[in-house]
């Protein structure tokens, strides 16, 4: 399976890793990809748009007041996309971040 993990931090990294381990294709997508070195075997950095563009699901492991940007700017290329949302908001009301995404995802 063809996996984006939106993030390169802690959350992200270990999802890809796991996912990665077990077989699966994982991309990360990233605002600087030639800065983040992930040291997953198997494993790609990509710019976000590439990593979009051929998986799904994506995940979502960026921190919870990003996603509203990130929704904006791809939001084209996350229709029809089954995504997981890992985020966090802390000490918000509600804690994932399903409202900021458009309503064409899955």
């Amino acid at each position: 399976m063809d996996i984006a993990i939106i993030g390169t931090g802690f959350i992200g990294t270990t999802l890809g890793r796991a996912l990665s381990e077990a077989g699966n294709h994982v991309t990360f997508g990233s605002r600087h990809p030639v800065d983040d070195h992930i040291g997953i075997p198997g494993a790609r950095v990509a710019p976000i748009g590439d990593a979009l563009s051929d998986a799904d699901p994506v995940i979502l492991a960026v921190p919870g007041a990003a996603v509203a940007d990130i929704a904006a700017t791809y939001g084209n290329a996350l229709a029809g996309k089954l995504v997981i949302d890992a985020t966090n908001r802390m000490a918000e009301p509600v804690a994932n971040s399903r409202r900021s995404l458009p309503a064409t995802v899955r």
